[in-house]
């Protein structure tokens, strides 16, 4: 985490009567850690952050970990990737 953050923001989606729904990266942001990595895209699902498992964590948990992170500390995030033309989308009629 450097002097200008991590460099990205968080949404979640479909949240249901079993928990939260899944965490995604919304944007990159063009100033931060994010950015000068290069790996993290819009639309990658975060599945883990510093090996804390985020299934079923609310995005406000997500933020707090991610916050708690001093600068000079390096986070570690898993995420899942969907190809460009699988981006998360609402399925219409289907179960």
């Amino acid at each position: 985490k450097g002097s200008e953050g991590l460099g990205f923001t968080v949404v979640t989606r479909d949240s249901s009567v079993h928990g939260p729904g899944p965490i995604l990266v919304k944007n990159i942001l063009p100033r931060g850690a994010a950015v000068k990595d290069g790996r993290l895209q819009s639309g990658d699902r975060i599945l883990e952050v510093n090996g804390v498992d985020m299934t079923g964590r609310s995005q406000e948990e997500l933020v707090a970990m991610l916050r708690s992170t001093k600068q000079g500390e390096s986070v570690s995030v898993v995420v899942a990737r969907q190809e460009d033309m699988f981006l998360p989308r609402e399925l219409k009629g289907q179960e």
